[in-house]
């Protein structure tokens, strides 16, 4: 059998260069070319590419809390050198996969996501602050569009691997920051609100908050999926990230970690056959949970009652709650809540104290409310969280490392929106990895893995 037929048969180079016309979605550019080396090559060039736009894409999203505060100054006015980027990323991603012939695979989002998203871009109509949303809006569909797209040009196992080496490189950046320059790498300013963040580490991502996730996520990576490290090396990546994780402080990103882990594992050894009685089951457990409703609705109040619990966040909390009981279908208009320029967000009317200079909620879903009301809210939940899952719960498709790894990446970022804000949060890093692990569940649930994704995971 020549090259170029086993190529065609999906191994080889063109498959390794995860394109898109063929069953792996080799480009249709290469297609057209039947003899000679140049399709191969040009597929693994393309291949070679697109891992490079997605180191570029999660690179800039790592470092989006550095160029806010230094560049930026977290106003309103927006990066031009992320928003340059990203559109550098989508550009040269359109431009290696659309096929002339067949413009349609520009279409790479699921019609929830694309709900969601017309959504945010609706809220411009009644935004208090127009161009402000305008720009987050077109920043939220670049790295939602991009993630996709270079999802479904990669496929699953290119996808991952390029992820991990990114998380790597983040990970020995972290150390790095932390042992050679400390007043960087660790927190040392006290905060009223939060006196033990003093000696915490938060590597090269500004904030132990932001860096805490990423060593969970980390973990997670390199826990379920095998792909070519050898197990030393696995575990020794995992160590690292955890003891990173310890010296963070992040108490949040500790125990929802370890939770989000515990599910991956049960999940691991999830039986398809199974499925059928997943719903009988979840009636089954809203039935039981149902009585318990009122005594959570009561106890809600009493939490946000409390001043400074939750390093403070339940007093941001209440005063969110009340902003958002006054309008919450429509909201303000995506972005056009935090880090406006001036004194335009209505926090400055419900608050004269440290609340309102906060650059979020804390609460990804109060934030929703907040900006796009709560359809907006029920539509991106449903788009990233709720439609994963149950395509991975009812799915045979999926290997169990990949069922195992998207279902704790998904569970771990949902539960980590109770307390800080990422999701559909334009290019936040752990906002970002929801969007690429939905993405992933729609290629792994959607149809037959290409003989790459087979491979044990």
């Amino acid at each position: 059998m020549s090259e170029v037929s086993r190529a065609r048969r999906g191994g080889g180079v063109w498959h390794r260069a995860g394109a898109w016309g063929s069953q792996s979605g080799a480009p249709a550019l290469a297609v057209r070319h039947a003899e000679g080396d140049r399709p191969l090559l040009q597929a693994g060039a393309n291949g070679l590419l697109f891992k490079v736009l997605l180191i570029v894409l999660m690179g800039m999203s790592l470092l989006a809390p550095f160029i806010n505060n230094t560049i930026s100054a977290g106003g309103g006015e927006g990066s031009a050198l992320r928003q340059i980027t990203y559109l550098g990323v989508v550009a040269l991603t359109l431009l290696l996969t659309v096929d002339l012939t067949n413009p349609v695979r520009v279409f790479v989002l699921p019609v929830s996501v694309v709900l969601a998203l017309a959504w945010c871009w609706s809220s411009l109509i009644w935004s208090i602050d127009p161009s402000t949303s305008l720009r987050r809006v077109i920043l939220l569909t670049l790295v939602v569009w991009g993630a996709f797209a270079l999802v479904k040009a990669l496929r699953y196992e290119d996808t991952i691997s390029t992820i991990r080496l990114v998380l790597l490189g983040t990970l020995v950046l972290n150390y790095i920051v932390v042992i050679f320059f400390p007043s960087l790498g660790i927190h040392q300013i006290w905060e009223p609100n939060n006196p033990g963040i003093v000696g915490s580490w938060r590597g090269a991502l500004m904030q132990k908050n932001f860096c805490g996730p990423i060593c969970v996520i980390t973990i997670l990576f390199f826990l379920f999926h095998r792909g070519n490290y050898a197990l030393w090396m696995r575990v020794g990546v995992m160590l690292a990230a955890a003891f990173f994780l310890y010296q963070t402080n992040s108490k949040t990103s500790m125990g929802m970690g370890i939770f989000s882990l515990l599910v991956g594992v049960i999940v691991y050894y999830y039986d398809t056959r199974y499925r059928l009685y997943l719903i009988p089951l979840t009636f089954l457990s809203v039935a039981v949970c149902l009585p318990f409703w009122s005594t959570v609705t009561d106890f809600i109040p009493q939490i946000l009652a409390q001043r400074g619990a939750f390093t403070g966040r339940t007093d941001i909390w209440r005063v969110l709650v009340e902003i958002a009981s006054t309008d919450p279908w429509l909201g303000v208009g995506y972005g056009a809540f935090w880090n406006l320029p001036g004194a335009q967000s209505p926090i400055y009317a419900y608050s004269d104290d440290w609340v309102m200079l906060q650059g979020n909620g804390h609460n990804g879903y109060l934030d929703l409310v907040l900006s796009v009301g709560i359809p907006g809210l029920l539509l991106t939940v449903a788009a990233l969280i709720v439609m994963p899952l149950l395509n991975l719960a009812a799915s045979s498709r999926p290997q169990r490392g990949q069922r195992a790894l998207l279902v704790s990446l998904t569970l771990f970022v949902a539960l980590q929106n109770s307390m800080e804000s990422t999701i559909f949060d334009r290019d936040m890093a752990t906002g970002l990895i929801l969007v690429i692990a939905a993405a992933l569940t729609h290629i792994v649930t959607s149809r037959s893995p290409s003989p790459g994704d087979v491979r044990r995971a």
